[in-house]
């Protein structure tokens, strides 16, 4: 019986200590509104570790840690709410946050993998903030266009995504570079987009972390993200358009004109239903240009897809083999996103990819323009 007992605690005590200790924050805050709130999450699951109200002054509290890694913490204040990423491991985390500072708001910790976000942040935040305001004087300046000025401030503010893309992109390649066998460079990936926004890039940077962490879960499932990402890149051929038209014909690339776009939608998604009807008036300006739309739907019922299409009176092409989520069109052409946009050509490569409906007119008419 003895024996048993101090095997148990001889157990419990092995348990006790394999599980992180809680994580103490010491919080001085400054230029927070009275609503602020800072919220703590694990980075693979999403699972809310702590939601805190902010005030402007001194407060303590900690996290019961399930594992360690990292998580993220964001800082809801004035209507804008920032994304930063941090380790937690049991430490104490001495942070001052200012309402007003967007770089980095942890000023120093005595763990190792906590420093390496210092450094990334504090190397990259500053140059990022110039152009990310530039960018949204930008994205005013559109949003006030006319009919005159509106094709030039559209390519200024692309001029000015680009620029933001390639400097967060710039930082993530030096930190991978600098720390192979951390898995943050993952999650500021993901930060940055969708794999398919930005597939070589990625997976350059991917391939040259540590094995471990390739082969790790995060590693895996961004990987797996790549592979459909890399079939849907510029310059790629577009995977076959599975399913039937309205008239239960299987697609021929025989429809396809110089131009088209390929519309990925699903009549349960009121983004679908709502970017629709702006695309039968941007079908009218475009039909008549040798430009085409084609619609592939990822319903599960051929009564929500007919009427879908019946409602925003859609008159180009339109295909679906209703297979939902498991659909194949699903998983090779838009990776699972229920509403996405690309523009192929007459052969079906991919010129642009993952548009966002402000710039759709802007990509097909330059599309036009290249192919005169």
């Amino acid at each position: 019986m003895k024996s048993n007992l101090s095997f148990i605690c001889l157990l419990a005590l092995i348990l006790t200590s394999c599980k992180p200790k809680p994580a103490q924050f010491n919080i001085k805050a400054s230029n927070v509104d009275n609503n602020a709130v800072l919220s703590v999450f694990d980075a693979v699951t999403g699972e809310l570790y702590k939601a805190e109200n902010l005030h402007n002054g001194t407060q303590n509290f900690h996290i019961n840690l399930p594992k360690k890694g990292y998580a993220s913490i964001d800082i809801d204040s004035y209507g804008k709410k920032r994304k930063y990423w941090f380790f937690l491991n049991g430490d104490n985390y001495e942070m001052k946050i200012d309402g007003k500072q967007s770089i980095y708001p942890i000023i120093s910790s005595t763990n190792e993998l906590q420093n390496e976000l210092i450094d990334f942040y504090t190397a990259t935040g500053r140059n990022k903030q110039i152009i990310a305001d530039s960018l949204e004087h930008a994205t005013q300046l559109l949003d006030s266009a006319n009919p005159d000025n509106v094709g030039i401030r559209a390519r200024n503010m692309e001029k000015w995504q680009g620029n933001l893309v390639d400097a967060e992109m710039e930082s993530i390649e030096k930190f991978a570079k600098n720390y192979p066998k951390s898995e943050l460079s993952i999650l500021l990936m993901e930060d940055l987009g969708d794999a398919s926004d930005h597939p070589q890039r990625f997976s350059k940077i991917f391939n040259s972390l540590d094995v471990n962490v390739r082969e790790g879960k995060l590693g895996t499932k961004f990987n797996i993200q790549l592979e459909r990402a890399n079939k849907m890149a510029v310059g790629s051929s577009m995977a076959n358009i599975e399913g039937h038209n309205l008239n239960g014909e299987k697609f021929d690339k025989k429809i396809l004109k110089k131009i088209n776009l390929v519309i990925c939608w699903a009549a349960y998604s009121g983004k679908s239903t709502r970017d629709n009807l702006a695309f039968v008036k941007l079908y009218e300006d475009f039909k008549n240009k040798d430009v085409e739309f084609i619609s592939v739907s990822f319903d599960n019922y051929e009564r929500s897809w007919k009427s879908g299409i019946a409602k925003s009176k859609m008159s180009w092409p339109q295909y679906s083999d209703l297979l939902g989520s498991k659909s194949p069109n699903a998983k090779n052409l838009s990776n699972f996103n229920a509403s996405y946009y690309f523009i192929i050509d007459q052969t079906g490569k991919v010129i642009a990819n993952n548009l966002s409906m402000d710039m759709i007119s802007y990509e097909l008419e330059k599309a036009i323009q290249k192919t005169s």
